[in-house]
């Protein structure tokens, strides 16, 4: 009967043989209820240690055995359509308090027991994705007094982080903390629905027409002979205003990187331009018929990355305008870290 166990990440370990050609080697730590405490030897002779490293050597191989016929067996019950080609292997090793189980096999074969570990919830963990963004707006001088000069070249983006956020010329514009399952894409908000017309209805009536209503209107402005006419919104839309972050992080095979496809916008506040019309009158003057149109100031990053677990990195956004945040700089700084959830 194998030892109950939980799944915490597949990841490879120093110190395991080379695997043959056409195949890699996967290492997947296990958490399991016994603690063993090494023997004190010593006292033995060299004869006695020479006969006890024989047995040891014996029965590791009897286990080994056992092990592989155990969990190939247990691969095969779940339903993964593996196959074990010479030179392919399971053994279960312990590296300090920590058990692992180390499987040899072709690339093909290995994606199929990674998904089976990732997806598997009849046990006591899943595999999932701390995730932080902050949004902070930097002006030059604050850049320039934490020694910020190309993104690209960022030895330590949380200590950056850290060091802008004291000052006191340093806006922290939005900031989110979320927790999700390799792969599976998040969105967080914080923004205003302006909601504006896209299509307008123009009616005008002439006032020569002899119908009793237009007649009454002929004086209606200026005490002015002139050409009745309305502008109404028939259509509608809305635009969100503020931050909206998109992040997918997806573990890689090996669970030791994360692929991170982002993508951060802040919208500002509309800008509206009139493309209405002039109206005519009966003299030479016309008056204005607004039809107003939002522009929607935007500053983005959308990038795919791979990203090491626990490390921060900084993306620039762009400038600010003076409304906005006094005419900064927009930095998206991300961190994001693996993690292991009890299922109750």
């Amino acid at each position: 009967m194998l030892m109950a166990f939980a799944l915490c990440a597949s990841m490879m370990l120093p110190g395991q043989d080379n695997p043959p050609e056409g195949m890699d080697t996967l290492s997947f730590p296990l958490m399991t209820f016994e603690c063993i405490f090494p023997a004190n030897h010593d006292d033995e002779t060299d004869e006695e240690r020479a006969k006890r490293m024989a047995e040891e050597e014996a029965e590791q191989k009897e286990w080994d055995k056992q092990t592989e016929r155990e969990w190939k067996a247990q691969f095969s019950e779940k339903g993964l359509k593996l196959t074990w080609p010479e030179g392919s292997s399971v053994v279960r090793r312990r590296d300090g308090l920590t058990d692992y189980l180390r499987v040899t096999n072709t690339p093909d074969n290995l994606v199929k027991i990674v998904k089976y570990f990732n997806e598997w919830e009849n046990g006591q963990v899943l595999n999932l994705l701390e995730c932080n963004v902050r949004l902070v707006g930097a002006g030059r001088e604050a850049l320039k007094a934490v020694g910020f000069e190309d993104s690209s070249h960022v030895s330590d983006a949380a200590a950056l982080c850290k060091k802008l956020l004291d000052r006191d010329d340093v806006d922290l514009i939005d900031s989110s903390h979320v927790v999700v399952r390799s792969g599976a894409e998040y969105v967080t908000k914080a923004v205003t629905e302006y909601i504006y017309p896209t299509d307008f209805d123009l009616k005008i009536e002439s006032p020569v027409s002899t119908n009793s209503q237009s007649t009454a209107y002929t004086n209606s402005l200026h005490s002015q002979n002139c050409v009745l006419s309305a502008v109404e919104p028939t259509k509608f839309t809305m635009r969100e205003v503020g931050s909206i972050v998109q992040m997918t992080p997806t573990f890689t095979l090996d669970c030791r990187l994360v692929d991170l496809e982002l993508i951060v916008q802040f919208v500002s506040d509309p800008i509206w331009k009139d493309y209405g019309v002039k109206a005519p009158l009966a003299t030479p003057s016309r008056y204005d018929l607004p039809m107003e149109q939002p522009f929607f100031p935007v500053r983005s990053v959308d990038v795919k990355t791979t990203v090491k677990p626990g490390r921060t990195m900084v993306f620039v956004g762009g400038g600010l305008s003076q409304k906005e945040s006094g005419n900064k700089t927009l930095l998206v700084f991300v961190t994001v870290n693996g993690v292991s959830a009890d299922i109750q």
